[in-house]
C-alpha cells in the first residue's frame, strides 16, 4: 500500500518532489493533492515546462481547478474553516490522526507541520504551511 503525500506549495521544491514521485512509481509514494496559491493551469505549465530539468515525460492537463497528471487528478481545496485533522482524513483519506477527545489534551491529533507537532484538531488546515 503506497504512502499518500499532499504537497503544500508548488514551487521549485514542491515541484521536483511531485516530479520525483510520478516518475517512480514504484516508490511506495502516490501524490493525492497539491495545494497552491497559483491556480492549476500555472502550476501545470510550469510543472510540465521545468527549465532546469526539461520537460515532463508524462501527460499534463487541466479541467478546471483540477490538474491531472498521468490520468490522476491532484486537488486540494479547502473550505476557511476547515479543520487540519477533517482535511487529513476527510478529503486526502490520511487516516493516520485521530479526534480523540476533541479538546486536543489527548494528542491524538497530533501531526507534523514544517518540522514541528501541531494538533491538527484545533489547527485550521488553511493555516498548515509547510505540511
Amino acid at each position: 500500500m503506497a504512502v499518500k503525500v499532499a504537497i503544500n506549495g508548488f514551487g521549485r521544491i514542491g515541484r521536483m518532489v511531485a516530479r520525483a514521485i510520478l516518475e517512480r512509481p514504484d516508490c511506495g509514494l502516490e501524490l493525492v493533492a497539491i495545494n497552491d496559491l497559483a491556480d492549476a493551469k500555472a502550476n501545470a505549465l510550469l510543472f510540465k515546462r521545468d527549465s532546469v530539468h526539461g520537460p515532463f515525460p508524462g501527460d499534463v492537463s487541466v479541467d478546471g481547478d483540477t490538474m491531472t497528471v498521468n490520468g490522476k487528478p491532484a486537488k486540494g481545496q479547502i473550505e476557511g474553516r476547515t479543520l487540519l485533522v477533517d482535511f487529513l482524513r476527510d478529503t486526502l483519506n490520511l487516516t493516520g490522526t485521530h479526534v480523540g477527545c476533541d479538546t486536543s489534551q489527548c494528542g491524538a491529533c497530533v501531526v507534523h507541520v514544517d518540522g514541528r507537532a501541531v494538533k491538527a484538531c484545533t489547527m485550521f488546515a488553511a493555516e498548515a504551511e509547510g505540511a
